[in-house]
Order: C-alpha cells, then sequence, then structure tokens
C-alpha cells in the first residue's frame, strides 16, 4: 500500500476518509437511499501507519447512524462488521483491509441520517444516506457464483424480476471500489426478465482485483421502464491470491544450559520484535530431548520477552543433547537458533510412588473405611518397608510389619482404618506412609472423606387430602411412606380410627417409597366430618411423621314429603282458546328444596310460572301452568314435579272441547305476551274462588266462572 500516495487522496479530498493516529479509513453507503425492510450495506477500507504507534485488535471497529441534526446520543450503534486484511493476520489486528456491515433498518423517520466510522470510539470518516418511505422495490438481484481465473473474473448473478404486468431489461454495472470510493465501474451487462419470473446470467471481464482484500460491488444502474424502480444492490468482499505478508521480524537470542536425566529443566531464550507490527510468534523445537516452548504472546514492535523452554531429559539422555529453537510468524522462519543442552546423571534416589485404588469418599457413620493401595518402588535399591498412617494429623500409628519392595516392584496393600473413624464426623483426613527400615519417609499418598451422620427421616403423605363417602359405604386412600433419610430404615405404620386401622412394617433404602392401601368404610347414622391419622415411625430413632386427612361421611336426602295439589285438572275449551291449571306445593322436607313443573309430551305451547322456586320448609307457592294446544281434540297431559332435580310426583291433566257454561270476559292485553297475561292471571287467581280459566289467543279474552 502505498502511503504517499493515500496522503494525498486524503488531501484532496477525493475520498470519504479523514486522517487520525496511526489510521486512515473511508466509509461509503452502498446505496444512497433506503426504506423499511431495505438493507443498510456500508462499506470502506482500513490503511494502519505501521510505525505510528500500536494497531488495536479488529474489535476496535465501529459503526453509527444518527439523523442529520440530532444529538449523537441518539446514535444507533451497527453491529456484525465483517473485516479482511490484505495480510496474513492471526493476530487479528486491525490493520490494512477492507470491511462490510449490513443490517436492517426499520421504523426511522423520513430525510438525511450521518454515518461515522469509529476506530477506539474516534470517528474516523463518515459519509451520509437518506431514509425515503416513499422508496418501493420490485426486483432483486443475487450474486450466485464469482471466481478469478488467470486474470479474468467469472460472475454469475440472477436477478428477480416481481413486476406483475412488463418484462424489464436491466442495466448492471460492476465495481470494484478503492479508498475514493466506487469510481467508475469497470464492467456493464444488460439482462431482460420476463414478469414475475427470474433470470440468470454469466459475465466475464478483466480482473480489476489487487492483491489481498477486495470488494465487488454489483448495481442496477437503469431499466427501461418509464418509470425506474430499482433493486438494492450488493457486494462481496473477496481476498485475490495469497495474503501479503506483514513486515514481521523477530531476533531470537539463546544460550547453552544444563538438565538432569529423568528430572524437568528450563533453558530460557528471548526474543526481540524488531518488526513495524505487533506480533505473536510461533516456534518450532528440533531435539532428541523431550521439550516443549512456552507461547511469549503478543510483542509489540521494541518490546524484548523472555521466553522458556521446557526439557524433560529421559534416563537415556545423559551427555550433551542440542536443540534448536526457531522463530516463526505463519509459515515464515524468521530467525533460528542451535544450542547445547549438558544433560547429567540423576542423584540415586529411595522412592516408592503410592496411589489409592477406588476409595468411598462420602461414608455414613459407622460404616466401615478399608483403602487400597498400591506402592510401586521407583527408586534405585530395594527397599525393606513397613506402612505407617495417620488419621487427622493424629500420631502416626503402625500397619503391619517389614516387608520386602524390590527395584521397579509394585505391589497392593490392604488397609482398615474403621476403628480410627468410629467418632468421627465430618471431613476427615487421612495419610498414608512408606517408611524403610532407617525409618526415612520414602514414599506417601493423601486422602480424605466425609462421614454423614446418620439421619432418620421417615415421611408419611396421604395421597388424598379429603375424601366423601355416603353414610353405609366405603372408599380407599393411599399412604405414601418415604425414606428421607441417608440410611436403611424400617417404619411402624400405623392408622387407628373407627373408620380405617392398618398397622405394617415397612422397610426402605434411602429415596425410597412405598403405596399403602388403606380402606376406609362407615356405618349408617355416621353423619359428620372425621381426622383420619397415619403415623410412620423409625424403628432405629424416635423419628416419626404423621399426615392427616379429611372424612367427610354424608346422608343422601330424603324426597317426596311435599304436598302437591292441582286446583284444576280438567278443563273444557272452545276452539283457538288457552289453558291455565293451577297447582300449589306445600313443603313439607326440614330444609328448604327447589321446585319446578315439567310437562311431558304435550303437542302445543307450554309455560310455567314460575319456571322455578326455592320454597321454605314449611311454607308453599303456587304454579300456573299455561297450555295452548295445536289441535282441537281432547288431550291428557302429564306433569311431574320436581324436587331438586329429583321427580317426587307425576299426575295427569285432561284437555277437552265442547260449550262450556263460563260467561264474562276480561280483556288481559295482547295474545303474544304470554308471559304477562299469566302473571296478570296470577293476580286475577286471589279472586277466584273455583273454576277453569282459559284464555283465547285470537281475541286475547279470558272467560271465568262467576
Amino acid at each position: 500500500m502505498k502511503k504517499l500516495s493515500l496522503a494525498l487522496i486524503v488531501l484532496l479530498g477525493l475520498a470519504a476518509g479523514f486522517s487520525a493516529p496511526n489510521y486512515i479509513a473511508s466509509v461509503n453507503v452502498l446505496d444512497s437511499a433506503v426504506n423499511a425492510g431495505d438493507s443498510l450495506t456500508l462499506y470502506g477500507f482500513i490503511d494502519y501507519e505501521a510505525g505510528q504507534g500500536n494497531p488495536y485488535e479488529i474489535s476496535a471497529l465501529s459503526l453509527r447512524y444518527f439523523k442529520v441534526g440530532s444529538s449523537t446520543s441518539s446514535a444507533q450503534v451497527l453491529s456484525g462488521i465483517s473485516y479482511l486484511s490484505h495480510y496474513s493476520n492471526s493476530e487479528k489486528l486491525l490493520i490494512d483491509g477492507v470491511y462490510t456491515s449490513t443490517s436492517s433498518i426499520s421504523g426511522l423517520s423520513d430525510g438525511k441520517y450521518t454515518v461515522e466510522l469509529l476506530i477506539n470510539n474516534v470517528v474516523i470518516a463518515e459519509t451520509f444516506f437518506n431514509y425515503d418511505t416513499t422508496i418501493k422495490r420490485d426486483s432483486k438481484i443475487s450474486i450466485t457464483d464469482l471466481k478469478e481465473i488467470a486474470g479474468s473474473l467469472s460472475v454469475q448473478y440472477k436477478i428477480e424480476n416481481n413486476n406483475q404486468t412488463n418484462n424489464v431489461t436491466y442495466t448492471v454495472d460492476f465495481y470494484s471500489p478503492k479508498m475514493s470510493g466506487a469510481g467508475s465501474s469497470v464492467f456493464q451487462d444488460n439482462l431482460e426478465v420476463a414478469n414475475m419470473t427470474s433470470g440468470a446470467e454469466a459475465v466475464a471481464f478483466t480482473s480489476p482485483f489487487i492483491q489481498g482484500a477486495n470488494i465487488l460491488i454489483m448495481k442496477v444502474s437503469s431499466t427501461d421502464q418509464a418509470i425506474q424502480i430499482l433493486p438494492l444492490s450488493i457486494l462481496k468482499i473477496v481476498m485475490s491470491g495469497q495474503a501479503l505478508s506483514q513486515d514481521v521480524s523477530g531476533k531470537l537470542t539463546m544460550t547453552n544450559c544444563i538438565a538432569k536425566e529423568n528430572d524437568q529443566s528450563v533453558c530460557e531464550f528471548s526474543v526481540l520484535n524488531d518488526g513495524a507490527y505487533p506480533t505473536t510468534y510461533s516456534y518450532e523445537l528440533i531435539s532428541s530431548l523431550t521439550a516443549n516452548v512456552e507461547s511469549t504472546g503478543l510483542i509489540n514492535p521494541g518490546q524484548s520477552v523472555t521466553g522458556r523452554v521446557i526439557v524433560n531429559a529421559k534416563l537415556a539422555n545423559i551427555g550433551t543433547q542440542n536443540l534448536t529453537l526457531k522463530l516463526k510468524h505463519s509459515d515464515s522462519v524468521l530467525d533460528s537458533k542451535q544450542i547445547t543442552v549438558a544433560v547429567s546423571a540423576r542423584d540415586k534416589i529411595n522412592k516408592i510412588d503410592m496411589r489409592i485404588n477406588g476409595l468411598n469418599r462420602y461414608i455414613l457413620q459407622g460404616d466401615s473405611l478399608i483403602v487400597n493401595f498400591a506402592l510401586n518402588n521407583t527408586g534405585d535399591f530395594d527397599e525393606n518397608v513397613r506402612i505407617v498412617y495417620s488419621v487427622n494429623g493424629e500420631t502416626k500409628m503402625y500397619y503391619g510389619g517389614l516387608f520386602t519392595l524390590k527395584k521397579g516392584q509394585t505391589v497392593s496393600k490392604t488397609i482398615d482404618l474403621s476403628g480410627q473413624i468410629a467418632d468421627l464426623n465430618g471431613n476427615v483426613a487421612f495419610e498414608i506412609i512408606a517408611e524403610n527400615e532407617e525409618m526415612q519417609v520414602i514414599g506417601s499418598i493423601a486422602s480424605g472423606i466425609v462421614i454423614s451422620e446418620l439421619e432418620y427421616a421417615p415421611v408419611a403423605l396421604w395421597n388424598k387430602g379429603v375424601i366423601r363417602i355416603e353414610a353405609g359405604n366405603h372408599s380407599d386412600n393411599y399412604l405414601t411412606v418415604r425414606n428421607n433419610g441417608n440410611t436403611e430404615d424400617t417404619y411402624i405404620v400405623i392408622v387407628a380410627n373407627n373408620f380405617a386401622s392398618l398397622t405394617k412394617t415397612v422397610s426402605l433404602l434411602p429415596g425410597e417409597s412405598e403405596n399403602i392401601k388403606v380402606p376406609v368404610l362407615s356405618e349408617v347414622g355416621e353423619k359428620g366430618q372425621y381426622q383420619i391419622s397415619a403415623t410412620a415411625c423409625s424403628s432405629f430413632s424416635e423419628a416419626c411423621s404423621s399426615a392427616n386427612y379429611t372424612l367427610i361421611v354424608y346422608e343422601l336426602p330424603t324426597y317426596g314429603n311435599a304436598a302437591v295439589t292441582a286446583l284444576n285438572t280438567s278443563l273444557k275449551l272452545e276452539a283457538e282458546q288457552a289453558a291455565i291449571f293451577e297447582i300449589l306445593i306445600e313443603n313439607n322436607n326440614g330444609d328448604a328444596r327447589e321446585y319446578e313443573i315439567i310437562v311431558l309430551g304435550f303437542n302445543g305451547e307450554v309455560r310455567v310460572s314460575p319456571e322455578s322456586k326455592y320454597i321454605l320448609s314449611g311454607k308453599s307457592e303456587k304454579f300456573l301452568v299455561y297450555l295452548l294446544p295445536n289441535e282441537t281434540k281432547t288431550q291428557t297431559i302429564e306433569y311431574q314435579v320436581m324436587e331438586s332435580n329429583v321427580a317426587i310426583k307425576s299426575e295427569n291433566l285432561t284437555l277437552s272441547y265442547g260449550s262450556n257454561f263460563m260467561t264474562g270476559f276480561v280483556t288481559i292485553g295482547s295474545a303474544s305476551n304470554v308471559i304477562v297475561s299469566i302473571l296478570g292471571l296470577a293476580l286475577l287467581s286471589a279472586l277466584i274462588v273455583f273454576g277453569v280459566k282459559a284464555f283465547n289467543q285470537s281475541k286475547t279474552e279470558l272467560k271465568y266462572w262467576k
């Protein structure tokens, strides 16, 4: 990248870029005008001024927009920035390259908006776009394939024409923008697409790309339609050729070191970053020794860092060994040093490695503690060994006598610590030690267990909290007994009551439960509400659990104690007349009941007033039954008296036709207001001593006995 030419471009104002410490950058909008549902696509270039301070990480790059004339405090930050450097960039630093950002926007007010590019929260460049809610789109352009072959750029693209009436010919321009902006198109193509279909095209032209990161833009510049409705433009970010090598270098300094066989040693080195970029170096080791290099991390220009090579010499490595260390960045070797490592023989040692095999670290009080462990003689001598142990740091105690463990031999031993932990609880630490006959400690292993106190926790729970049964009947409830303790327990389960009785022994492991069926019986006359209790008690402690449920024993009410009197059971009508029967109900039960009258099998219109009625004990109520037949013939009509939804009486009413000896007419009102008529009759009925009432529907007349 030519810094001088870029600086001149900035000075001439040909790019949307501004200078700032360490960076020159630009920001551009792909489409200068967008609407709701459109994507706001931004792109630009980053040019890092090497040698003038350390570059930031890529995360320091940000974009925001706000309406012109408003405060930056209202700015919206855009996410999803894609950055591609011209260089190999394993450190993920913000150096020379390109970036793009595409975000959906909606809900803005029409007008002009400012877009700002920031690096480390400093504004580096800005541009503008217009938000216009009148913009419409009726097509979409997309790139389906993009290849660069032998200096030629091959592009396959597609346009979807959503115009419902017209075929459209699109003029498509291709751009390869630089820091100064999109510039002139590098290629132009025309594509005709039928309405409501899509068309595909493949084009090839001389590649405009430079080596490194590039941007390709496709933009529909015009169509053959009188009204220009253009799709959103699109872009692709592309790496052309191999990534450029950064101006990275480093100096390696390392001197000879020493090591001891079968031991770990450290050989130090220093690395100086004498390049222009902060760099994370990698290392390659070549040696017959087992060794690895610790990372030196990111090193800034001019900085020197000390590193370490960890050497693990084996028993066969005695003598002088060569070690080569290469300083690398990516695949490039920047420097290399070869040193010698003088490996000396290790000291003769008395050593036994010990390990515990399969220890249950969580036990209960009273449990045994048997520890199985292995001893491996990794020292240089045959050893006469005795085992010593301690619990919670107390005085060491011997376990057994001396035994011989030859060089390289492994044996397994078992030690019983049950007696030492019998009265302990909580965290318990123990140590097993191997001593030789000179009482020198040549091996040890420490471990620990957690001893929990025994917890006896029975739980009793009824499945149903309330049971209702009729006196003389039976039902069932289930009692769940669960062991919520941490040890096996046996429970005595007792239910003792006049209605339910049970005695049972249940043995459960921790977490186990058992459902027990408990029948409940009642006798006639035991009406009332009762508490049924159950207890489950531990056989090994005083722990108990109890549970209660409510038993409600009820008796069904008796029916049929009401007195029902039909004040008239037979009526003789003339044609088109209606009849009204009066039925008196007296409640002789001991409590209030709801009554109603139901007419069965009548061919005609039926009305009953009142429809239903709660009658207090000892009180009576008169019901009026209105019948308007559909045919003029003698009928026998059955009616039922319902007491709290139970039929208690069934009687008949008779309707016949012929002349009668009723005289007098009383006009009631419109024939359609049948219920009003009935209510009026209810008032008049108090004046009637006896007889038949009939209602003439056509003449709305009431005849009654004098």
